[in-house]
């Protein structure tokens, strides 16, 4: 996604939210209203696999929750997923412009495996996710087929 995607993403809030929405029913298995280790560990080794990426570790996938996890309860509520998918666009807009400002040494310096793991959530998945979202709402007899009734 480049910046001016992004930065247009969050202009529309509705369907930033609705990106954000499928992309966390995706990862609470359980539908419980939030994201536990275990489910974070499962989305994440499937991303990973996805990407040619081995398995995260168990400190890589703490560390994944402990970025999402704004009240350090150890879960990952809707609103949590939110505001750190909104931060984080908002430093990726910021960062694009300034790319070429920054050293070598810094650039490996941001490359820590939460950061690849959320870069993979937010950037590499993201349309996908979002084309199923839209389709699901038009599929509305839910037969994986949309025909012109449901337009």
């Amino acid at each position: 996604m480049s910046a001016k995607q992004i930065k247009e993403l969050l202009e529309d809030e509705k369907k930033f939210t609705t990106m954000c929405r499928s992309i966390f029913d995706e990862m609470d298995n359980d539908k419980n209203g939030y994201v536990d280790m275990k489910e974070m560990e499962k989305a994440l080794a499937k991303m990973s696999k996805m990407n040619g990426l081995p398995p995260p570790s168990k400190k890589e996938v703490i560390e994944t929750i402990k970025m999402f996890d704004e009240n350090s309860d150890g879960k990952i509520v809707f609103e949590e997923f939110l505001n750190v998918t909104r931060k984080t666009y908002e430093r990726n807009i910021k960062s694009a412009g300034s790319k070429n400002d920054v050293s070598e040494k810094e650039k490996k310096s941001q490359n820590s495996i939460p950061e690849i793991a959320e870069a993979l959530m937010m950037e590499e998945k993201i349309y996908m996710m979002y084309c199923t979202s839209t389709f699901k709402l038009f599929d509305k007899s839910n037969d994986n087929f949309i025909d012109f009734k449901e337009l």
